[in-house]
């Protein structure tokens, strides 16, 4: 239990100091608290007040229970507000008598990565924050060159909403009598910390729209959670969470499209089912009608002990996300390895940034003859916007995200013995390659985005490269693009490197002429849906562009196939008339470079459409 300083303050006593001082800019907040580092009791009763200002605008807000408060703490007290927990309880000093006097909150913070707890227990009339009641909580983080407070910081200023209502789309569920909770239909995000020591039972959904949840690990005991997808109440995308140490943490999540765990050790399951059916957010046009329904899952970062253990049953659907580590100047090193999991740490940084440490144990799933796993556990990797490396040891292909390049150039590496490893570069528009000067047989490949540069990846055995043939107005962030991914237009560039240097008559060492070249892509050119139905002795040639996406206007191409597994529709020689005149338009004429050419034999055969 909490081993630091404890402040209790009853703001029931009407003598309780009143007036209008208002510290959080534009809002009216109901109760101010300043915090120090004296073990105290304020409030009504026998304890006398110590002169400090508790402020209490209840009579100017006209509120009476308090809906809102900010806590003003002192400068020998400010390190200890960064982690929180909170609980509501009826019979806040455990006497037994559920009564209107000991109604409060218990507030328990501390510094992140540091010992020592402050626990604060605020005595008076709140709404009943497990049964629709909120408080919104302001807590001062500092003041600007201008002398006035901020609050908050780390949500821009919004307030810490407590308690669940149905009106909110955010929610800080807190421990004590909590029953679950049903979000509304819209988007929402929840918070649930797992503290050991405190308590947390019942269901608690997202309902509609697309959920997000937070679990949040113990700031007294630090423990972190274990999710079950194998165990929940409902259908495979419901879980069962309880805590890694023994307490009364124990409660069920359904209808949540997004998971993080917590920043301690976590332990997940996931099911044979898990993902499948629970969102539409990533379907597109340009996938077909098939599915694509994923389980998002953050693992978020452990505390430098233990890992995070992910253990998947390769037939779920699962992206496994990394974006959260963007802000901390953390990127990941991820190896996709034979056995159909996967290892995941933290990168760059320096001595105070957070740990990143995955394990990802290949749970069962499809296999091959042999016993060796057909499926890979993780169907799509998100990484970061600092400097990431992936690798592929496995001959299953994977999909990757590489995020955006703020700090360094991301490398991927595809496997060796798989022709379906897939970067996916939809978050930009526009493409440009080249051969990496950093290393050596890899292409660098270079994208931008509404926001400006994005993609710098170096990469070596990626097949195919996915991205827009459409720019959006009216972008600001990354979510923006996602909300539209599914009904813009989307291109995909295959690696052809193989036919460089080939020639027509003869081998690449005696034959006539120089040899193939690529002018635009270092080996990488457009797939088209266009397709020669019959040349030589072969069917249904697909047509390449070694050109940009960009340069004309393809809308046929259509991707098919399984996890690990890259194809696109067959190809329609009717596809493809006005593409020659789209491209005069601009630079080329015809039987210049770029051009169209079909891979025959493994030569490139050039072709007017």
């Amino acid at each position: 239990m909490p081993d630091g300083n404890n402040l209790t303050i009853d703001f029931s006593d009407a003598s309780f100091d009143s007036g209008d001082q208002q510290p959080v800019p534009g809002i009216d907040v109901d109760v101010v608290f300043p915090l120090n580092d004296t073990i105290e009791t304020v409030g009504s009763g026998e304890h006398e007040k110590t002169g400090n200002e508790f402020i209490d605008n209840r009579e100017n807000t006209g509120n009476v229970t308090a809906t809102s408060i900010a806590l003003m703490p002192s400068d020998s007290v400010s390190g200890m507000m960064e982690e929180f927990m909170f609980e509501f309880d009826n019979d806040l000093n455990e006497d037994g008598d559920d009564t209107q006097d000991d109604q409060g909150l218990r507030i328990i913070s501390k510094k992140n990565g540091a010992e020592g707890i402050q626990e604060i227990e605020l005595m008076g009339d709140f709404q009943n924050l497990h049964d629709g009641g909120v408080l919104d909580v302001y807590i001062n983080d500092g003041q600007t060159e201008g002398g006035a407070f901020t609050f908050n910081s780390n949500l821009d200023g919004e307030p810490m909403t407590l308690g669940a209502n149905a009106s909110k789309d955010t929610a800080y569920f807190v421990g004590g009598d909590t029953d679950g909770f049903v979000m509304n239909e819209n988007d929402n995000q929840a918070f649930i910390n797992v503290e050991s020591t405190s308590t947390m039972g019942g269901t608690f959904s997202g309902a509609g729209g697309r959920d997000y949840l937070e679990l949040v690990e113990g700031v007294v005991s630090g423990n972190g959670a274990l999710v079950s997808f194998q165990a929940g109440l409902g259908d495979a995308n419901s879980a069962f969470v309880t805590t890694l140490d023994e307490g009364n943490v124990s409660f069920y999540i359904d209808e949540f499209e997004l998971i993080k765990l917590t920043d301690s050790n976590d332990i997940i399951t996931i099911g044979s089912q898990t993902g499948v059916g629970v969102t539409n957010y990533f379907d597109a046009s340009y996938f077909g009608s098939s599915s694509n329904s994923m389980m998002v899952v953050q693992t978020g970062f452990t505390d430098g002990g233990y890992k995070d253990v992910v253990e998947v049953h390769a037939d779920s659907n699962l992206m496994l996300d990394f974006d959260f580590a963007s802000d901390y100047g953390v990127g990941v090193n991820a190896v996709f390895n034979s056995s159909g999991g996967m290892t995941v740490t933290g990168t760059g940084g320096d001595e105070t940034s957070p740990t990143i440490d995955v394990l990802v144990k290949w749970a069962g799933g499809a296999e091959l003859d042999d016993g060796s796993p057909n499926a890979m556990s993780v169907d799509y990797l998100v990484a970061t916007n600092n400097k990431d490396e992936v690798t592929n040891l496995g001959d299953i292909g994977i999909t990757v995200n590489l995020g955006r390049a703020d700090d360094g150039v991301d490398e991927f590496l595809g496997s060796s013995s798989s022709a379906n490893d897939i970067l996916d570069a939809r978050e930009t528009h526009t493409l440009a390659f080249m051969n990496s000067t950093a290393n050596d047989g890899y292409i660098n490949v270079k994208g931008e985005s509404e926001m400006g540069d994005w993609l710098d990846a170096d990469l070596k055995s990626v097949d195919y490269i996915m991205v827009r043939d459409t720019q959006l107005e009216g972008i600001t962030e990354s979510d923006q693009i996602w909300s539209n991914m599914g009904s813009v237009d989307v291109d995909f560039y295959k690696d052809n490197s193989h036919l460089i240097g080939s020639r027509i008559i003869g081998d690449r060492e005696e034959g006539l002429g120089l040899g193939a070249t690529d002018s635009y892509g270092a080996g990488y050119d457009v797939m088209t849906s266009a397709q020669i139905d019959s040349f030589g002795t072969d069917n249904n040639l697909r047509i390449f562009y070694e050109g940009s996406h960009s340069d004309f206007t393809d809308t046929g191409d259509t991707v098919v196939g399984e996890e690990g597994q890259f194809s696109m529709i067959t190809g329609s020689s009717a596809n493809g008339s006005s593409w020659e005149s789209d491209i005069l338009d601009g630079s080329y004429s015809k039987g210049q470079e770029p051009g169209f050419y079909i891979d025959y034999g493994g030569k490139k055969i050039s072709c007017i459409l």
